[in-house]
């Protein structure tokens, strides 16, 4: 933390924590697609990787992934607003790259003490994350076998009601023939 003014051009430590995508190859289909589920009576049932889908747009193969980024960074102050409220004054400085506006206490000296304050917003986040992450959904793996359950289930039901409609289908064409014939 930063106590003095700083001056346009004054070089001092950033606290850069925040997140990058990166995408990578699916963990459950391996680009494949398709995920291979065997059910409980032994039947191998192949079906769409909705660990990688998109919606309508289907499994891709990949999937994009959040990856942490933290370090101390150098950066050169770009610009200052000053605010006088009664007996207080604030300063907030631009920063160019990256493109923020701080307060002197988010700007460091030394790398040294900004390397502290990294690992302190690092793990905050970390923790955050962990907190979301333990109260999500479940596992993929149990949301495919119950997707694989729910197709299979929905699918018998449409067979019931095609076999329905064939044999209703039947019954009015031949009383059809009698009415004619």
């Amino acid at each position: 933390m930063i106590d003095r003014e700083l001056k346009i051009g004054d070089k001092v430590w950033y606290p850069a924590v925040g997140t990058r995508l990166v995408r990578e190859d699916c963990q459950v289909c391996f680009g494949n697609l398709r995920v291979v589920v065997r059910l409980g009576n032994n039947i191998e049932v192949s079906t769409p990787c909705s660990h990688c889908g998109r919606g309508y747009e289907g499994s891709s193969g990949y999937t994009n992934n959040w990856e942490r980024v933290a370090r101390a960074e150098q950066v050169s102050i770009a610009g200052m607003t000053v605010r006088v409220r009664s007996d207080k004054r604030e300063i907030e400085y631009a920063l160019l790259a990256p493109c923020v506006t701080v307060t002197g206490e988010d700007l460091f000296e030394t790398e040294e003490l900004c390397a502290i304050e990294v690992t302190k917003r690092n793990e905050a986040q970390s923790d955050a994350e962990d907190c979301s992450r333990k109260s999500s959904k479940k596992s993929s793996i149990e949301k495919l076998t119950w997707n694989v359950g729910y197709h299979q289930r929905e699918a018998r039901e449409l067979r019931a009601k095609i076999a329905y409609h064939d044999e209703r289908a039947l019954v009015l064409k031949a009383r059809n023939k009698e009415i004619k014939g």
